[in-house]
């Protein structure tokens, strides 16, 4: 399996799983996975303890309602509309 990057092509064997500096190779694609400042880590584990969950779900609950929120004020701005925060 030959997978790309912008650093050329990485030549692997089936099935290997390799981590690079905030990278990892899942299905034969390379995926960007960002680090979480350090310092929000403790409030977003509080928090999610606070709530009986994961942090990972937490997480991904709050950056979902962010990206429909961001959908939608592009939408609004893209139709010329006025959206009030």
């Amino acid at each position: 399996m030959r997978v790309g990057n912008v650093r050329g092509d990485l030549i692997l064997p089936n099935k290997l799983s390799i981590h690079t500096v905030g990278h990892k190779i899942k299905g034969g694609v390379l995926m960007y996975s960002p680090k979480i400042d350090e310092r929000l880590v403790p409030l977003l584990y509080k928090m999610a303890k606070s709530r009986g969950m994961p942090m990972t779900i937490l997480v991904n609950q709050m950056l979902g309602r962010f990206i429909k929120r961001e959908k939608t004020i592009t939408t609004q701005h893209n139709k010329g509309g006025k959206y009030d925060s």
